[in-house]
């Protein structure tokens, strides 16, 4: 957080020096803050993901331990589980999008400093 704050209280130094408008203040905040949403944004889903690898590695090693005495049966129980998996990663990805709500933090204002 205090490097956020330094950052906008730098840009708003800089502006201040260049004798722009009271107004730019608030603009330069808004593109610092969209710039700190972007870089943190993606941290949740990433943290899922590699969650997600974890238990494919160790559900496929459970099953092939006990599917060692079963040669026929390991294939199509390996990519069935990887199918299951795959599906749930991606729910529990979008789940997380949706509890982070990015489509509705991206309000018209913000939308402003493109």
């Amino acid at each position: 957080m205090d490097e956020f704050l330094m950052k906008e209280i730098m840009v708003s130094q800089e502006t201040e020096v260049n004798g722009l408008p009271n107004l730019i203040p608030v603009v330069i905040f808004l593109n610092v803050l969209k710039k700190k949403v972007k870089e943190i944004a993606a941290s949740p889903e990433d943290f899922v993901g590699k969650l997600w690898n974890y238990l494919k590695r160790v559900i496929i090693k459970v099953l092939m331990y006990h599917y060692e005495n079963y040669p026929k049966l390991q294939s199509s129980t390996r990519k069935s589980a990887q199918h299951l998996i795959a599906k749930k990663k991606n729910k529990s990805v979008d789940w997380v999008r949706e509890i982070i709500g990015m489509k509705n933090l991206l309000s018209p204002v913000f939308k402003l400093t493109n």
